[in-house]
């Protein structure tokens, strides 16, 4: 990733990568651009990035199914009913996204596809709806796993500053990411499309 010496345009930047700024916007990013190699360089390597997804090849998903059924089928011990259906909700919806991706990523698609996260069951699981994130700041033990879903009808392009890495994803509608939180911390999260679409994690020790 490119060292960023201009973060009040990270998120024009991004946005126009994803070809989501309107004329006036593009205008006053291109006088920006002419004089700010670092920002330029952050343009190309978003514009690579989409690139590479775009030109990638489908995804086996190998057994996907059957382990979904095996894991559907196992109760662990002192979880509640209510939390067993958002459970198996979450396994039904990985499934149905493996299937979209697999659809998605056939030759002459020109969108890239949407990324899938584990199996394993997320102990916070953040939706993104519309232009915001149903939690918005989560504390979490050291170790916990978090999922962002996308169950809106908006692409939002997904940044998590991970300590020392930045990693950024498109988050299309149906589309879930994940990240595991070994450190304690606190990690920001945030849609650079969406203004106001902000978030933490904050790692107890």
């Amino acid at each position: 990733m490119v060292q960023m010496t201009c973060p009040d345009w990270f998120e024009l930047v991004s946005a126009a990568a994803d070809d989501q700024v309107l004329a006036a916007e593009r205008a006053r990013l291109d006088a920006h651009l002419a004089s700010c190699s670092s920002c330029r360089a952050l343009l190309h390597e978003f514009e690579q990035e989409r690139r590479r997804r775009r030109m990638a090849p489908p995804v086996d998903h190998g057994d996907l199914m059957a382990r979904v059924l095996e894991e559907r089928a196992q109760v662990p011990p002192g979880r509640s009913a209510a939390r067993q259906l958002a459970r198996r909700g979450a396994l039904a919806l990985v499934a149905i996204v493996a299937v979209a991706v697999g659809f998605a990523a056939t030759p002459g698609r020109d969108r890239p596809p949407a990324t899938t996260t584990p199996l394993a069951q997320p102990e916070v699981l953040i939706d993104a709806d519309g232009r915001s994130f149903d939690l918005a700041d989560v504390e979490v033990a050291a170790g916990t796993t978090v999922e962002w879903r996308n169950t809106g009808s908006s692409t939002h392009h997904l940044v998590r500053r991970l300590g020392a890495a930045v990693v950024a994803d498109d988050l299309e509608p149906g589309a879930i990411e994940s990240a595991t939180f070994s450190e304690p911390g606190t990690y920001e999260f945030f849609c650079t499309i969406h203004e106001g679409m902000t978030g933490t994690v904050t790692v107890d020790a």
